[in-house]
């Protein structure tokens, strides 16, 4: 999922892990990762189990990534494609959830208005929830074997 602009939240979240990995202070970074994903109890259940397992998970982290990290989330933190979206003259799926917390679906449409002939797919969850709905893989098949016609589908 993406968005022309990401929330204030995921740019201070996204800023916050890469000072932690930079610092080689993994497990924290990893707890932060986890407290943007989830909510309520399950923010504390994972942001725990992140901070106990998140290096094994991450795997080798190497300087160069160190380095990179940070570079990706200032450059993320100044992003704004809102003014050229009109641009995009290629057939667009434009792809988000209904409670993602980066990039709010009140965006995501937004966005998908603004470039000309998008499809618009909002699925129920949050930031990942997408890539796991069933109708996920089919709802992409469908607009790439499709004549690029405009359509806003519903969730």
């Amino acid at each position: 999922m993406s968005g022309p602009v990401a929330s204030e939240a995921a740019k201070r979240i996204d800023l916050r892990y890469a000072e932690l990995i930079s610092q080689r202070r993994d497990r924290a970074a990893m707890a932060v990762r986890a407290s943007a994903v989830f909510t309520g109890p399950a923010k504390v259940a994972m942001a725990t189990l992140l901070w106990l397992i998140g290096p094994i998970l991450l795997g080798p982290v190497d300087d160069v990534f160190r380095r990179d990290v940070v570079i990706e989330a200032r450059a993320e933190a100044e992003h704004d494609s809102r003014p050229i979206l009109g641009r995009i003259a290629v057939p667009t799926l434009v792809v988000g959830t209904t409670e993602d917390f980066a990039f709010p679906s009140e965006q995501v449409e937004a966005m998908a208005r603004r470039i000309p002939g998008a499809r618009l797919r909002l699925y129920p969850g949050g930031h990942t929830a997408a890539f796991l709905n069933k109708r996920f893989h089919p709802d992409v098949l469908d607009f790439v074997g499709s004549s690029g016609k405009s359509a806003i589908l519903g969730g």
